[in-house]
């Protein structure tokens, strides 16, 4: 099973991302509900996008965020530089045993979580 990264969902916004959206509902993809908070909370964020967004989030499953994603995600923070969001979303897939589909790899990198960009060819 894969979790998406907040920003594999904003790339699947965009008309262009055909093949994107088709590895997303062709897999058995699940999504963090930080990742609901950092996409439906954009503060610029368009009406077509939320609705995209709202349709998205009611067909994908979402994980919700428990006391033992708030302990991974502090060992997460404690060992490496990052952003609460992706500390929750890496504590998520870490916490599930989930692969991790992300644009920025480097971000997650050392975290002892598998994690792949779906938008490169062969992945």
């Amino acid at each position: 099973m894969i979790l998406l990264d907040s920003n594999i969902i904003i790339y699947s916004i965009y008309p262009k991302s055909i093949s994107l959206r088709d590895f997303i509902f062709n897999n058995d993809c699940l999504v963090s509900d930080i990742s609901v908070v950092e996409t439906l909370g954009f503060y610029k964020i368009e009406e077509s996008e939320k609705n995209y967004l709202i349709n998205f989030f009611g067909d994908i499953p979402t994980i919700s965020i428990d006391k033992s994603i708030i302990n991974a995600a502090i060992e997460c923070r404690q060992s490496k530089k990052m952003t609460l969001g992706d500390s929750i979303i890496a504590a998520t897939a870490k916490s599930f045993k989930l692969k991790l589909a992300t644009k920025n790899i480097k971000d997650f990198s050392g975290l002892g979580i598998e994690v792949f960009d779906p938008m490169i060819e062969g992945n």
